[in-house]
């Protein structure tokens, strides 16, 4: 019977050194990036050094590793329009367009383009369930 070992949330960086990563800050950094992002160089798993040799002790001792990542959380709030639709059928619309404020602004600012130039916004999405601005 082959054993599973779980990193529990994502090894890229987070909003900050001591989240596990499910609000994730920059996809593409391990904690290898000679720059400090969100006022650490490593993540709240370490450096990518030690995220390597952790895997690779665990598949000498026959475990399977596999990452539990959230990829949509973003860092920062943005508002846009979207339109309701029906839980069961998601191409039936019920109700007009209408603005909500969404987490899906996504920068990268420590990183200064280096890696990637992307800089996401709603237009990357295709659905949100959560309006930060509903009370």
């Amino acid at each position: 019977m082959q054993e599973y070992f779980v990193i529990r949330g994502t090894p890229t960086k987070a909003s900050n050194p001591e989240s596990v990563g499910y609000d994730v800050y920059d996809l593409y950094d391990l904690g290898e990036c000679e720059f400090d992002q969100q006022k650490s160089t490593r993540t709240h798993w370490g450096v990518k050094e030690e995220l390597i040799s952790l895997i690779a002790d665990a598949q000498e001792k026959n475990l399977v590793c596999y990452v539990d990542s959230v990829l949509n959380h973003r860092d920062r709030t943005e508002e846009f329009g979207v339109l309701g639709v029906d839980q069961k059928d998601r191409r039936k619309g019920i109700s007009g367009l209408y603005d909500i404020e969404g987490w899906t602004g996504f920068d990268f600012p420590g990183r200064h383009d280096q890696y990637s130039e992307m800089h996401f916004n709603f237009n990357h999405f295709t659905r949100v369930d959560y309006d930060q601005g509903y009370i």
